[in-house]
């Protein structure tokens, strides 16, 4: 299992119960968003809406990693990103390479959370991979970076 600790995830917050065990721990991190792995990310906003019947709206590219996305709400903060490559971007960074999928999967999530650095840790203790932290962005078709 890998889990993504992104810098949206550290700039949303939030507080939830995540179990453990036999036990519940409170903390102030919660699930975030799921990724879902295309290789062409129109086939892949029509995949999931012939299969869910959701259509996914653009999202935009992430500038320096190859890649762009759509998002489906998945309820409140969470939601699904259908990430694919952005045939656009020329740059070849193999730590932002998503590899060749045939059909769509699902690859990772995000957590969010106030103390990015206490969570990468605390995950990293319970076996869970963690990405991250890292820096990233993302431009909207408007042209905004968030």
């Amino acid at each position: 299992m890998i889990c993504a600790v992104t810098r949206r995830s550290f700039i949303c917050g939030g507080a939830a119960m995540l179990g453990f065990g036999e036990t519940r721990v409170p903390v102030r991190d919660a699930f975030d968003h799921l990724l879902l792995r295309v290789s062409d990310l129109d086939h892949g906003i029509d995949w999931l809406e012939s299969r869910a019947g959701v259509r996914g709206v653009m999202g935009g590219v992430h500038p320096g990693r190859e890649t762009r996305n759509a998002l489906v709400s998945l309820g409140g903060v969470h939601y699904l990103e259908i990430i694919a490559p952005d045939p656009a971007q020329t740059v070849k960074d193999p730590q932002f390479q998503l590899g060749t999928v045939t059909e769509p999967r699902l690859i990772n999530f995000a957590v969010r959370t106030n103390d990015i650095a206490t969570t990468a840790a605390s995950l990293s203790k319970r076996a869970v991979h963690v990405i991250g932290p890292r820096d990233g962005c993302r431009t909207t078709a408007s042209g905004h970076l968030l």
